[in-house]
This record gives structure tokens, C-alpha cells and sequence, in this order.
């Protein structure tokens, strides 16, 4: 149970980091906090809906978006460093650097699924 909450914390947190970053990169104000608020409870909500109605792949569900969440976490690290090198604007290397931060949850979670495999003893 607590790794569905790891989980829902990420998502919330790359959905914010991305969509601030959109608006951002635009230069005016796309998506609102409304906005982001409701695009954070629509996607937890479909996944969490996925999780509690489907019992029997319950870890599977968790583990393949832990990974989708890493995997668009990495490509938003490699965007911000590439548009920082590049286009050498400071707010690309806020957003370089809370990518990182952000991967931390994801990681743990993983990680969590690798030492239930351990055997105990």
C-alpha cells in the first residue's frame, strides 16, 4: 500500500515539473494551478482506478509506472541539460535539477520491488 503512494507522489510531482515547465518554455501562462490540479487528479485517478479494480496484477502495475515514471523523468533531465548547454538560460538548470530530485521516489520504489525478491534470513 505504501508503494501506491510513492507512486501517486511522483506522479503528482512530474506532472507539476512538467507542466511548469511548459509554461515556462512558452513564456506566458498555458496551464494554470487549476489547470495542473485537475490533469494531476485525472491521471491519479485513472491509475489508481487500474490498481484497486485489477487485485490480481496489483506489483505489476506499480513497477511498470514507477518505470514509465523514471523513463519521462530521464527524458525531461536530458531536455533541460541539452536546452541549458545550448540556450544557456538559468531557469532550464531549476528544472535540470529538480528532474534529478524527482527521481528519487521512483528509484525507491523500484528498489522496494528488488528487495522483496531477496530472500529473508
Amino acid at each position: 500500500m505504501e508503494l501506491i503512494i510513492l507512486t501517486s507522489i511522483s506522479i503528482i510531482l512530474i506532472v507539476f515539473l512538467v507542466l511548469s515547465f511548459i509554461n515556462e518554455h512558452l513564456g506566458f501562462e498555458k496551464f494554470n494551478l487549476k489547470s495542473k490540479i485537475t490533469t494531476s487528479i485525472i491521471i491519479l485517478l485513472i491509475v489508481n482506478l487500474i490498481y484497486f479494480f485489477d487485485s490480481y496484477h496489483e506489483d505489476d502495475i506499480i513497477l511498470s509506472s514507477n518505470i514509465v515514471i523514471v523513463g519521462i523523468d530521464i527524458l525531461f533531465v536530458l531536455t533541460n541539460f541539452f536546452l541549458l548547454i545550448f540556450k544557456r538560460k538559468g531557469f532550464y538548470f531549476i528544472f535540470f535539477l529538480l528532474g534529478l530530485l524527482f527521481l528519487v521516489l521512483p528509484f525507491f520504489s523500484i528498489m522496494m520491488f528488488a528487495l522483496r525478491g531477496l530472500p529473508h534470513g
